[in-house]
């Protein structure tokens, strides 16, 4: 074969191998997930479809939607596609849409543990909660300053360099010290993995598990149809961060901080000492970091599920900005006002109050 006809072969064959895995990744789902009324299942098969319909997005002929939402969620300027970029989406969203459950239900072999017990935590030794309270050791090899755990305070009321509370998940063999889900009312979910990305070795298996926390367990899981204004068939708009509260994009966040993706949130590129939650968030990071920031590819589904509704993003480009979203009358976008126009501004300062 002449190298010319194997470089063609090569050229022809390479979307193929785009999206191909070399590992089967498991999950288990814990009992506390399967209460009345929690439909939790039913938002994991959301998430898994929500991922299959990002990469059909990405696989199938290019639209204007598509590319508008590749750029800003992926992309710079006036550029839509970065190969390399768009292979590393792929791959992602690929390896979410193939996770299988463990064949046994055996938690200690699945890669992934699924929890909704709000990350209860209890002191006592005897406790029946997954998270106790890290054992001191013996008083004979207690430095001369130590501080007992129970004495100290948890992480974030710690002053600098103060020992802090340490609390152990034996089962899972998880060590937190943030409180996970407790550490404040807002947490839709926490991820815990068992070590740094980029640290595997052969004998250490990739495991990690996520809690779904009280705001998702008080709501039962909501999926996107049963948010209230999705069946809307008006010219009014909504924003894309009202629409976060969805079980599977709340689950899809998540997934990016599994290994082998194992992403971290990115510091707020607006916001000093927060971090990069939300759609301008998403949108405002700089190009290397938008591929690392687990909501722009929550957002990116999210856009491929609500184009399969008929919504689109706002052709008007401040409000495209602002994560403006509506059912379009016709094709040539949302019919809304004007940037010159007095109504304009007060949505926009709407806007910037959500």
């Amino acid at each position: 074969m002449t190298k010319s006809k194997l470089l063609l072969l090569r050229l022809t064959l390479a979307p193929l191998a785009i999206v191909s895995i070399s590992a089967q990744y498991t999950y288990w789902i814990d009992q506390s997930c399967r209460r009345p009324n929690h439909h939790f299942e039913l938002a994991f098969i959301d998430t898994q479809s929500w991922a299959s319909l990002g990469l059909d997005w990405l696989t199938g002929t290019p639209d204007v939607l598509q590319q508008e939402a590749f750029r800003r969620l992926f992309g710079s300027g006036e550029v839509s596609f970065d190969m390399r970029i768009k292979r590393i989406v792929m791959r992602a969203l690929d390896h979410i849409r193939k996770i299988v459950p463990e064949p046994n239900n055996d938690r200690s072999q699945a890669n992934y543990r699924y929890y909704c017990d709000n990350d209860a935590a209890d002191p006592n030794p005897d406790s029946t909660t997954r998270w106790k309270i890290k054992e001191d050791p013996p008083p004979a090899r207690r430095p001369r300053d130590y501080i007992p755990q129970r004495q100290r305070p948890p992480r974030h009321d710690a002053p600098p360099d103060h020992p802090y509370q340490e609390w152990v998940d034996a089962d899972n063999g998880m060590v937190m010290a943030d409180m996970g889900c407790q550490k404040a009312p807002a947490l839709q979910a926490v991820t815990f993995r068992t070590k740094r990305p980029g640290r595997s070795t052969r004998n250490q298996q990739l495991r990690a598990t996520v809690t779904l926390c009280e705001w998702q367990l008080t709501e039962g899981f909501p999926t996107f149809e049963s948010l209230p204004f999705v069946d809307v068939r008006d010219e009014s708009i909504r924003f894309l961060d009202e629409f976060r509260t969805a079980s599977a994009f709340v689950l899809l966040h998540e997934s990016l901080h599994l290994p082998p993706k194992s992403l971290d949130d990115l510091p707020s590129p607006t916001d000093q000492g927060q971090l990069a939650y939300g759609w301008r968030n998403a949108i405002a990071l700089s190009p290397p970091l938008k591929v690392r920031n687990p909501d722009n590819y929550a957002y990116f589904c999210l856009l491929a599920r609500l184009a399969k509704h008929n919504w689109q993003l706002s052709a008007l480009t401040w409000q495209a900005e602002y994560g403006a979203v509506g059912y379009p009358p016709h094709k040539a976008g949302l019919k809304m006002p004007g940037p010159e126009s007095s109504e304009n501004q007060g949505q926009r300062e709407q806007s910037a109050d959500r």
